[in-house]
């Protein structure tokens, strides 16, 4: 089938007017639907955002928290290992005052008449015994 030349410009033209009378027709409802789709994306995504928002604000102060007491053990721990060293040190000369004592007390007793001194004798046993009992009172009391 062969159409002349006032045929294809009238079905042309009938096409181009149908595709804007379909366009008119349409643009409407595919506005209404575009301005319907992006209020439904825009509160979806505020809806999502308010909720890891408030997990993002949950595990940023879970994570303040963790610093925090991270921060206290640790300075908990190193008060904890100087005491230790001191304690160290301090058992030390605790020993070796012991043993500076016991030298002490082990000696033979000093005469009055060598090099014409006079000595002055005190009762270190007694002194000793009644100490140690009153730290054994503490610790048990």
């Amino acid at each position: 089938m062969h159409w002349n030349v006032l045929e294809q410009t009238s079905h042309k033209g009938l096409t181009s007017m149908l595709r804007r009378l379909v366009g008119t027709i349409v643009r409407g409802p595919v506005r209404v639907g575009k301005a319907l789709g992006r209020r439904f994306e825009r509160r979806l995504a505020r809806r999502i955002s308010e909720r890891y928002a408030d997990e993002i604000t949950q595990f940023a102060a879970l994570a303040h928290a963790m610093r925090e007491l991270n921060e206290n053990l640790t300075a908990r721990l190193d008060k904890q290992e100087g005491f230790q060293w001191d304690h160290v040190a301090l058992a030390r000369r605790l020993a070796a005052l012991e043993d500076h004592v016991s030298g002490l007390l082990d000696q033979a007793p000093l005469d009055e008449d060598d090099d014409g001194r006079s000595v002055v004798r005190l009762p270190v046993t007694e002194t000793l015994a009644a100490t140690t009992a009153l730290g054994q009172l503490g610790q048990a009391g």
